[in-house]
């Protein structure tokens, strides 16, 4: 469940949204800041080049962030490490997309961040589709304030909270949408041999 937020200025908060391919995590991370930016604050987001689907922040249900004048920026890193990322004088909040594909360094950037005083919004997978935790988010969520959970629909009709992969890749990272991946139930979910 999702509490209102305490953010003041030069108050840190780490808000992590995970859950299963098409379950909603860059829906939900892009309505929260929608808020923030109608409120006048300064949020800058980032997403690392290894999604490279699309150079916007477009969401599977083709949601989008709108262009924003206190939308600082929207950085592409040259490949998944934040070490070369300076933190911005008075930024209010931090958003970081598809943190799954980040390096070791995002923790340590994260909590950066936040003793800094910036709010910092983090969304990406949980889970790969072994079932195994993608390290990155599994290292944030212990450290959050709050943790949100999405869920997808499986074709059954039940929750979905599996990212079941329909190709026969079997490298950890495939990047890609509709017609590589689908969300599954417990149920329905049968893990594939680790190769």
């Amino acid at each position: 469940m999702t509490h209102a937020h305490p953010h003041r200025r030069n108050h840190g908060w780490l808000e992590v949204t995970c859950g299963c391919m098409y379950s909603g995590k860059t829906e939900t991370m892009i309505l929260r800041l929608r808020r923030f930016l109608h409120a006048g604050m300064t949020v800058v987001l980032i997403r690392p080049m290894t999604d490279d689907r699309e150079a916007d922040m477009r969401a599977h249900s083709g949601l989008t962030l709108e262009p924003h004048e206190n939308l600082s920026t929207l950085v592409w890193l040259p490949g998944t490490h934040l070490n070369g990322v300076c933190m911005l004088d008075g930024l209010d909040v931090l958003a970081l997309d598809e943190a799954q594909f980040f390096g070791p360094d995002l923790k340590p950037f994260v909590q950066r961040a936040v003793r800094g005083g910036t709010h910092v919004e983090v969304a990406g997978l949980d889970l790969d589709y072994l079932q195994e935790p993608f390290e990155r988010v599994a290292e944030l969520l212990p450290i959050a304030d709050n943790i949100t959970k999405t869920l997808a629909f499986c074709a059954c009709g039940n929750a979905a909270r599996r990212s079941h992969r329909l190709t026969n890749d079997t490298r950890r990272v495939v990047v890609g949408g509709k017609g590589a991946y689908a969300a599954q139930c417990t149920r329905c979910f049968s893990p594939p041999a680790a190769p």
